[in-house]
């Protein structure tokens, strides 16, 4: 599974957790990407589990190198992210008597302020 990609044209950078635990798919994954057609460059960050290839864009593109490594099995084709609508549940007869309060704070607030102008002005 592709944990991070990182992509300019000609530098493609993939983290991967099967990098950092699977040596045998890592090492084959390794050994055939530096004697692909194309391909300039192949370094390995261990501690990050990443692999960072360098290739010539005229002759290669980025997906084939992912697709690439996917049948090496050195990572997983990345899985849709499924997730359920979430439904507002309303209350309408709880709204409505919020609405109802704030209207006769204001209506309050209204009349008190008009009263202490009448008799301010008396």
């Amino acid at each position: 599974m592709i944990d991070y990609l990182h992509h300019v044209p000609g530098r493609l950078r993939i983290r991967s957790k099967v990098l950092r635990c699977d040596t045998k798919a890592r090492n084959l994954a390794l050994k055939e990407l530096h004697v692909m057609k194309g391909v300039d460059s192949v370094r390995l960050n261990q501690k990050a589990a990443c692999i960072t290839v360098c290739y010539d864009t005229g002759l290669i593109n980025p997906k084939q190198i992912i697709k690439f490594l996917e049948s090496c099995e050195c990572m997983k084709a990345p899985t849709p992210v499924v997730r359920p609508a979430i439904k507002k549940q309303t209350n309408k007869t709880s709204d409505w008597h919020i609405g109802k309060e704030v209207g006769k704070i204001a209506f309050n607030v209204l009349v008190s302020r008009g009263i202490t102008s009448l008799l301010g002005r008396v």
